[in-house]
């Protein structure tokens, strides 16, 4: 490979790294190299199967703002060929499960506030208010990110213009609700689906939750063939231009040469291990926050800023249940939906309790069919997860994926036991359409993702998080960017744009402009 010349390399295969990759391939005919460590290409949005025909996505359950005209279909479209297309899930998309009722949630804005204001009548006008206060603090967001890759004195008076909505948009969304309603039962409601972002509202900025709740307001879909669709139809946009995706190549190092960057030092896990030093002028990391600016800029790095990183909170991890069914889950009246299940209204005390998965009585799950969203899905599927964690799996982290003891496996079982308890309780009958069944542990997205402690999404999103002024798809060593979802925020689309706004710094200038032309 060290024969090849190459323009870009590009570090990671998920949602930030194929999207830079993708646009600098397709816009500036960018001959681009992208790495990734793992056996599968696509990050969070591979998949992987079992026996042959049971097939699960990791981290792609559903995906939001691909209406046809809307922007993030149109950039979808740019850089994956419009070679992904999408299944709509049901119209009740979110089946909201407490102890004594159960809530869905429409896909239709108007329909959703109705029917809170139907139930909570109460509270109909600070229900309104929501609405648009979500608004005001996801306009922050996009405003603060617009504001790190427009020149200086432009992003000075679009910071200047964003102070009104600060400190809405910085508040945590505990902290909002209380301060908003009055009803315990329709709080917990709003923010049942936390999931998506991996806080509880105690912990999670109100701005993160905004986000993700507008942006499902008008439903949900999932691709056809599954998230590996994605990744493929990339890929294709890549190769066109002369690039390619190499798996198995961890990338230990950057070459640095007079205070820029010129390549990278890249171990191959393939059988014969070579490594070797493969030259670019220009390199993107897709591979997080964390391990951008603990490993990779270590040596090259404010140190303030490595710190700022190093000791930053951690976000919750997982356990993740693959199921594979005998029979069609719709014999029970599943549509394809997705399904929350708790144990209680108070979500922030819910975390807390996850010991109690440890144990097999999990109180909290979300609940996904896979092989209702996809069509061609050979065998039917279902997910169960859970938050968990990641401490108690701690004394296994040096372990080798596939190679750990007994009591690892034993603890293993329990929590899968435990899970298919709590989804059998809700929904009669569901055990016995079990056919397969395999946990995952917070250890996986050590091992396979390379997610420090195990975190289920990158940087957690507390207020403080958005706070760090210095963190964006910029960095202190030359020809050197960051993409991904810390650039923007937490999901596909977080990630999507994060890509996008790395490949913009690297076509300045006018940048981010000429990719939204390009795509319009």
């Amino acid at each position: 490979m060290n024969n090849e010349k190459y323009d870009v390399i590009v570090i990671g295969s998920g949602m930030g790294g194929l999207t830079s990759a993708a646009v600098l391939s397709r816009l500036a005919k960018k001959k681009v190299l992208v790495l990734e460590q793992h056996f599968e290409l696509g990050g969070q949005t591979h998949e992987f199967r079992r026996k042959g025909k049971f097939s699960w996505d990791v981290g792609i359950h559903y995906v939001s703002m691909m209406e046809a005209g809307s922007r993030g279909k149109k950039i979808f479209d740019y850089i994956t060929g419009g070679n992904v297309t999408w299944n709509r899930l049901p119209h009740e998309f979110e089946n909201f499960i407490y102890p004594g009722f159960k809530f869905t949630v429409p896909s239709n804005e108007a329909e959703y506030i109705g029917k809170l204001s139907e139930t909570f009548p109460g509270e109909s006008e600070s229900i309104k208010n929501y609405f648009q206060d979500m608004r005001k603090a996801e306009l922050w967001a996009e405003s603060n990110i617009a504001s790190k890759l427009v020149p200086g004195f432009i992003g000075f008076f679009i910071k200047l213009w964003n102070k009104r909505n600060e400190k809405l948009a910085l508040s945590t969304t505990k902290e909002y609700l209380d301060s908003h309603f009055k009803d315990e039962k329709l709080k917990a409601i709003l923010v049942s689906h936390w999931g998506d972002y991996g806080l509880p509202p105690g912990k999670s900025a109100f701005l993160m939750h905004s986000i993700v709740t507008v942006h499902y307001l008008k439903g949900a879909v999932y691709p056809e063939g599954g998230a590996g669709t994605i990744a493929k139809a990339a890929e294709k946009i890549i190769e066109a231009s002369g690039g390619k995706c190499v798996l198995n190549a961890e990338v230990k190092g950057l070459v640095v040469t007079d205070g820029k960057v010129t390549g990278v030092d890249v171990q191959h896990k393939r059988a014969d291990k070579t490594r070797e030093i493969i030259e670019a002028p220009i390199v993107i990391s897709a591979t997080g926050a964390h391990h951008t600016y603990t490993k990779l800029l270590k040596d090259h790095a404010l140190e303030e800023h490595i710190k700022t990183i190093k000791e930053f909170p951690n976000g919750n991890s997982a356990v993740s249940l693959f199921v594979g069914l005998k029979k069609d889950p719709s014999e029970l009246g599943f549509k394809g939906e997705n399904n929350w299940i708790w144990g209680s209204l108070d979500h922030d005390a819910l975390e807390e309790r996850s010991e109690n998965t440890l144990k097999g009585n999990p109180e909290f799950c979300y609940l996904s069919f896979p092989s209702l969203k996809n069509r061609q899905a050979k065998a039917h599927t279902a997910e169960i997860i859970s938050f968990i964690k990641y401490e108690y799996f701690q004394k296994w982290e040096h372990t080798a994926w596939r190679k750990r003891d007994e009591e690892y496996e034993k603890l293993k079982e329990v929590i899968a036991e435990g899970l298919l308890n709590l989804v059998e309780k809700h929904f009669p009958g569901f055990r016995d359409l079990v056919e397969f069944q395999e946990l995952s542990t917070p250890l996986t997205y050590v091992n396979l993702a390379g997610r420090p402690s195990g975190q289920f999404y990158g940087l957690p999103a507390i207020p403080e998080r958005f706070r760090i002024e210095w963190l964006g798809p910029r960095t202190s060593l030359k020809n050197f960017y960051l993409s991904g979802s810390d650039v923007m925020c937490l999901g596909l689309m977080g990630a999507m744009m994060g890509g996008i706004a790395a490949a913009a710094c690297v076509l300045d200038p006018a940048g981010f402009p000429r990719i939204m032309r390009a795509i319009k």
